[in-house]
């Protein structure tokens, strides 16, 4: 495996969340912070699924009246 040299850089703003903000909200805070963090970034990527989906979904049926994109009242509160 290759290191790249940057990784240690804490001129870096990814660095320093990685070797010292990270580490001291585990010590200070959450042992398992990295696992709950790693959790929520699921859930993010879930959600994005779900929602581009949702959208394009929407998109299309709005496409197909051939009306242009006309947003009906009644099917924008139903979704959820």
């Amino acid at each position: 495996m290759r290191e790249d040299p940057s990784n240690l850089d804490t001129r870096f703003l990814r660095n320093r969340i990685r070797h010292e903000l990270l580490p001291q909200l585990a010590r200070d805070y959450n042992p398992g912070i990295v696992e709950v963090l790693c959790h929520v970034a699921e859930i993010a990527q879930a959600e994005e699924a779900h929602w581009r989906i949702e959208t394009e979904e929407t998109a299309r049926m709005l496409e197909k009246g051939g009306r242009g994109m006309e947003l009906p009242l009644v099917k924008l509160v139903q979704l959820k």
